[in-house]
């Protein structure tokens, strides 16, 4: 039986640093693919946010704000009849916490848009969010096969309902989802757009907030969290929606 030499056990001690070199250097790769941040320059967009669901947990919105969050958009409702179970709570303690708080519903291409106007309004029930609503509209996890013009129809008849009411209107999506259902139709109203381009979301594209991370770690939130920011000062961004 041949007895390691010290070469021997050098070389497999380097083969196996090797490989646990590209161990972790594909799994934070596969992390980044999966969970992409863009790099934002805070001096250009210092107004800073996130966006939230139950999914997130029990939040401590004081830890959030005092680590240097201005606004959340916390989700109520998603199509006809699914309500957000924290966003009563939520709202509440965001508040609180001296943040600006809006309101997200997912759009869902195969429900009525009246209908799902009325499930965000009983959703928000006395809560007056100061940015107003936010209408998130794009292909993942919803229905397929779904006509564009009925989406779109849907998604108009729900933005009337909402403004009868006397809701601000901002829409989420990401550039595919601006093209195909914004761009030609609803493109005066506020922009919340996601892109994982750095430095800027888009050239091309006329947005107020820019969603640019699915995987941020901030005070407060156990485990990942949506961040955002606003495109403007914070002067700009208090009298935003310029109405409230």
């Amino acid at each position: 039986m041949r007895i390691p030499s010290k070469h021997d056990i050098f070389a497999s001690l380097g083969f196996l640093a090797v490989l646990v070199v590209l161990f972790f250097s594909g799994k934070w790769a596969w992390e980044t693919y999966r969970n992409p941040t863009a790099r934002v320059d805070f001096a250009r967009y210092p107004v800073r946010g996130i966006d939230v669901s139950a999914h997130n947990g029990d939040i401590d919105f004081s830890a959030v704000a005092a680590s240097g969050i201005d606004f959340v958009w916390i989700k109520a409702s998603e199509g006809e009849t699914v309500r957000d179970s924290r966003f009563a709570d939520n709202f509440a303690a965001a508040t609180a916490a001296g943040l600006r708080v809006g309101a997200y519903h997912f759009f869902r291409f195969d429900c009525d848009g009246v209908m799902q106007a009325m499930n965000l309004c009983q959703a928000l029930g006395d809560c007056k969010p100061g940015m107003g609503v936010a209408i998130d509209v794009e292909e993942e996890s919803n229905a397929v096969g779904i006509d564009s013009e009925v989406i779109l129809g849907n998604l108009d008849t729900m933005i009337d309902y909402l403004q009868l009411r006397g809701y601000n209107i901002v829409l989420y999506s990401n550039k595919d989802g601006f093209i195909e259902y914004f761009q030609d139709h609803f493109s005066r109203y506020p922009i919340w757009l996601c892109s994982f381009s750095d430095d800027t979301p888009s050239s091309d594209i006329d947005w107020t907030f820019w969603q640019y991370s699915h995987a941020g770690r901030v005070d407060g939130i156990k485990g990942p969290v949506d961040l955002d920011v606003f495109d403007g000062s914070m002067a700009e961004f208090m009298r935003f929606p310029g109405n409230d």
